[in-house]
């Protein structure tokens, strides 16, 4: 009886740590993806993604839209685009749709469908 009860606690224990293991492991390697979309006063849609694990907060205000992320604070003015309080494009006012997105770590703009060229460092 104290064979199988040995036998028992050490076939559990070793189950716990593959477990243990296995979930650790999906929890590592999982790829998480959040997104936000908003229409200002003005009619601009801005729609950021992230696929960082901080998620994003948007703040909204008549005329632009402050996004931040776990790693960045992005600001779409009418005229521009500002991240970490430097401005790393110009877009036309006219623009309808701006597009941000964060994907392992590089960011992108787009406006209107079209890729806009930004100065990041």
């Amino acid at each position: 009886m104290k064979r199988l009860s040995t036998f028992l606690g050490a076939t559990l224990g070793c189950l716990f740590l593959l477990v243990l293991f296995g979930g650790t492991y999906v929890v590592l390697t999982a790829e998480v993806s959040v997104a936000s979309i908003s229409t200002l006063k003005t009619g601009r849609t801005v729609t950021a993604q992230s696929d960082e694990w901080g998620g994003i907060n948007v703040q909204d205000s008549i005329d632009s839209s402050t996004i931040e992320t776990a790693k960045h604070v992005i600001v779409v003015a009418p005229s521009k685009l500002i991240v970490d309080n430097r401005q790393v494009a110009t877009i036309d006012q006219s623009v309808k749709n701006v597009a941000i997105r964060l994907h392992k770590g590089k960011l992108t703009f787009e406006a209107d469908g079209k890729r806009v060229d930004a100065i990041l460092r």
